[in-house]
């Protein structure tokens, strides 16, 4: 499995329903991955760490991990696979889904452990 380790650093924000709603798209950039997940009771949105304004919560920075696609949906066990190596590292994870493929995102600060730990692994990790 080839996992591509993308270039910028991402933020988590976390927003109210109605102010997700009201504002513009600021979370999108040409070219950048950008995800907004709509709930009852908030709105995530996931972008490069630069574009969140000051006023909104966020986390970051994170570091993206891609996973080479498209992924067939019933394609088993390609996420625990990941998902239990960066555990045994204690390496803490936010995973999301697109139609193709997934992503799992690791603090900027773990970057450079999940890869060399999915390497050993077997994984093949493309910066």
């Amino acid at each position: 499995m080839q996992l591509t380790l993308l270039a910028d650093d991402y933020a988590i924000c976390r927003l109210t329903p109605d102010a997700a709603t009201a504002a513009a798209p600021w979370w999108r950039a040409p070219g950048a991955l950008s995800l907004r997940i709509d709930t009852p009771s908030e709105t995530t949105v996931l972008c490069p760490i630069h574009l969140p304004p000051h006023d909104v919560l966020a986390d970051g920075p994170w570091r993206c991990f891609e996973l080479q696609g498209p992924l067939p949906f019933d394609m088993v066990g390609v996420l625990h696979g990941i998902l239990s190596v960066l555990a045994a590292e204690e390496i803490s994870i936010l995973a999301y889904s697109s139609f193709d493929t997934d992503y799992v995102l690791v603090q900027a600060s773990r970057a450079a452990d999940a890869r060399a730990a999915l390497e050993a692994a077997g994984y093949t990790v493309r910066v």
